[in-house]
């Protein structure tokens, strides 16, 4: 995960999927929760400006929902998928993450 790129490891998917759904970003449906995890994000962040770009990409991020996945439920390959979106589109809107 400091490398900013998902590990290739055989569970780290599931893994991935875990630490997602303890932190409220994934439900237990295996789908992303963007509003569980904006709500959550107003909780730790004041700026209207940080909170709108929250907003804005976890809102991009959604659409792996409607990516097909073998799973199913499990959420190991969503989470992945949802992984690479977040790399992908997290500094564009302004946030600096260091694992």
């Amino acid at each position: 995960f400091k490398s900013k790129v998902f590990p290739e490891g055989e569970n780290a998917g599931c893994f991935t999927a875990c630490i997602f759904n303890k932190l409220g970003l994934i439900d237990d449906e295996g789908k992303l929760s963007h509003l569980t995890a904006l709500e959550n994000a107003k909780k730790v962040f004041e700026d209207e400006e940080e909170i709108k770009n929250i907003e804005a990409f976890l809102t991009t991020c959604a659409a792996v929902n409607d990516e097909e996945v073998s799973d199913g439920e499990k959420g190991c390959d969503r989470a992945k998928l949802a992984y690479n979106c977040f790399i992908k589109n997290i500094e564009q809107l302004g946030f600096d993450i260091d694992f």
